[in-house]
């Protein structure tokens, strides 16, 4: 209550927008002490987040405090522009294992022989800007921007180069009937104007032999704020459509990505999720039980845990098979068959099922 300048009291009304998403504490304190002159209304804009993006070291050292390893990185050549929104360095800033998947190190700039450019030869599948590598299925590279970099990203050979020309990719489609299932994938599809995305799905939803729209994306994770209504009304339309988020770490799971999520799978869209194994982020049955207990939670179907492809200057972020192994063979014996994503590895020609090897146990049985 609130007294008015006669001295009696009236009611204070809080006008708050339906689609405007939540604040966490900890995303509230960190814009108050680097951007106090922000309002709430742009904070939570993602044109505003985009157009603000980290992008510089010196934009980066107003915020961290980088060791020799990340603040040498920006004097080479990265092979991968860094750029992170305001919005996701509010979590980096208290996570160690979310900093490593963002903030340039000098070992990007080391390459062992078995990294490529291009790990997976997808180049050798593209058709434009279709990449038809498995029989029924096709990737579209909607666009070749993302709203934040991930340091390990397979296709760092493209992000933020020249875009593609989607008439081309569009007409491959239709030319192959045998394409049931298309990705649209990127960079971030979901980065994309709603004009552009909703003409970009209505021609793929449009094609009589394309079964189902798939759209891989880190937006929920790292730009929350881009799932307002206005892109629900859109997604929506195009049915039966599921999106598989890139999430690495539980401390990315923040009031405001729960919000985005609960639009999506409200609007009765599948959500999945697909990880990285990458060292020092998520390497342990302890960071990959909670992350997919809390997906779970979140009405989220762990889909694909990924071995980190061959890219150049990953090395330092790359795990051995065998603690991939062991860390799903730990998450079947602790959780739900739900909770347990597919190891894979990515290959020139295939993905491949990595499972726990339980002939001992096999034997035992039979011999019961």
């Amino acid at each position: 209550m609130l007294e008015n300048s006669t001295g009696s009291q009236e009611k204070t009304e809080i006008i708050c927008d339906i689609d405007e998403p939540p604040l966490g504490p900890k995303t509230l304190e960190f814009k108050n002490k680097f951007y106090p002159n922000t309002t709430l209304k742009e904070w939570n804009n993602w044109k505003w987040q985009i157009s603000n993006s980290i992008t510089t070291k010196d934009q980066l050292e107003k915020i961290l405090v980088l060791t020799e390893e990340e603040s040498g990185a920006f004097e080479n050549n990265i092979n991968l522009p860094f750029k992170v929104t305001p919005y996701y360095m509010s979590l980096v800033i208290n996570s160690n294992q979310l900093r490593k998947t963002v903030i340039p190190t000098i070992h990007e700039n080391v390459y062992s022989d078995e990294e490529y450019e291009d790990p997976l030869e997808e180049e050798k599948y593209r058709h434009g800007c279709v990449i038809h590598k498995y029989h029924n299925r096709a990737l579209f590279i909607s666009t070749n921007r993302c709203s934040t970099s991930c340091r390990y990203c397979t296709r760092s050979r493209i992000m933020h180069k020249k875009e593609t020309n989607w008439e081309e990719g569009l007409n491959y489609i239709k030319d192959h009937s045998e394409i049931t299932d298309v990705i649209v994938s990127g960079g971030d599809g979901l980065l994309l104007n709603l004009d552009k995305l909703n003409f970009l799905l209505n021609e793929i939803h449009n094609i009589n032999h394309v079964e189902i729209i798939r759209i891989g994306t880190k937006i929920p994770i790292v730009l929350p704020q881009k799932i307002n209504n206005e892109l629900i009304n859109v997604l929506k339309k195009y049915q039966p459509l599921y999106i598989n988020i890139h999430i690495m770490n539980a401390d990315e799971l923040t009031i405001e990505c729960k919000e985005a999520c609960n639009k999506l799978i409200n609007a009765g869209i599948v959500l999945g999720s697909q990880t990285v194994l990458i060292r020092g982020v998520n390497d342990n049955i302890e960071s990959m039980e909670k992350l997919m207990r809390e997906l779970l939670k979140m009405r989220i179907r762990p889909y694909y845990l990924y071995s980190c492809d061959f890219i150049k200057g990953s090395s330092h972020l790359r795990c051995k098979i065998e603690e991939g192994i062991k860390i799903i063979k730990e998450l079947r014996n602790n959780m739900s068959g739900l909770g347990i994503p597919t190891f894979i590895i990515d290959t020139k020609t295939k993905k491949i099922p990595i499972i726990p090897n339980y002939k001992k146990e096999m034997i035992e049985y039979l011999n019961f």
